[in-house]
């Protein structure tokens, strides 16, 4: 049996420049710097849907009367996590999601557009 075995790479530059080039434009550099790296349609039909989602847990909690800090502390989050929720550049779990629904009193069916 013959294992074939590669070549060190000689910098993490020489890596990324390897991948960039195996990847042929159809995936794009994530914001961070770190390795991962997105699929186009994937980042733009999500933008939408977090947005949405964002302001609907924000119009609830207008309508109840609550501050960011309040439903960060009644959700168990930080607020700066609810900021991004609300902004839609983040990612929710749904059982945060749960969590924010039950605290503003909705179902998460009323959060979501389907």
């Amino acid at each position: 049996m013959f294992l074939a075995v590669s070549r060190p790479y000689s910098s993490p530059n020489d890596y990324r420049s390897r991948l960039r080039t195996t990847l042929a434009g159809n995936y794009c550099r994530h914001r961070d710097t770190s390795r991962k790296f997105l699929p186009k349609t994937a980042i733009s039909l999500a933008r939408p849907a977090k947005k949405s989602l964002g302001s609907h847990i924000q119009m609830a909690r207008a309508e109840k009367g609550m501050s960011q800090r309040q439903l960060a502390l009644v959700t168990g989050t930080s607020r700066s996590y609810l900021w991004r929720i609300e902004s839609g550049t983040a990612d929710v779990g749904i059982d945060v999601l749960c969590r924010i629904a039950r605290a503003l009193d909705v179902e998460v069916a009323d959060l979501i557009d389907f």
